[in-house]
């Protein structure tokens, strides 16, 4: 019994077994690559997927320098409308404002004692009232009142 000649394979499947479309197996033709010469089927759709890697690296690398300058704008727009405040000058007002405030128990603790002293419970809390309105009053008007006001 005599074998059937077997028969090349379609354009449709030669170029789903390259893993390439039909269309660039035309290009390829068209181009003068023999479509029967497997081997240098096989080189070519490498070296097409060698650059469609590296296309694809490139416009990962150019999405990604978008994204960072789109972001940079964006903090930028913020900043200037006040929406956004650097860290550092947050934790120096802050740093301030803490020292303030211990200065200003410190002068209290030692203050209002003698005031204190012979009073009736009545007049100790009308002192002590006044005293820390006067106190808080003082640390809102210093120079780091920008921290409280957050």
């Amino acid at each position: 019994m005599r074998k059937a000649p077997s028969r090349p394979p379609t354009q449709a499947a030669l170029a789903a077994d390259l893993g390439v479309s039909l269309r660039t197996l035309q290009n390829w033709k068209r181009e003068g690559i023999d479509l029967t010469d497997r081997k240098a089927l096989q080189a070519r759709a490498a070296a097409s997927k060698g650059k469609l890697e590296s296309s694809e690296d490139y416009s990962a690398a150019r999405l990604r320098k978008l994204r960072a300058e789109a972001d940079r704008q964006e903090i930028a727009a913020k900043r200037e409308a006040g929406l956004l405040v650097e860290a550092a000058g947050i934790s120096a007002q802050a740093e301030g404002t803490g020292r303030a405030i211990r200065q200003m128990h410190d002068r209290l603790t030692s203050d209002l004692p003698p005031m204190l002293a012979g009073r009736n419970a009545g007049e100790i809390a009308r002192i002590l009232k006044t005293e820390f309105r006067l106190a808080l009053q003082k640390l809102a008007d210093s120079p780091n009142d920008s921290f409280l006001k957050i």
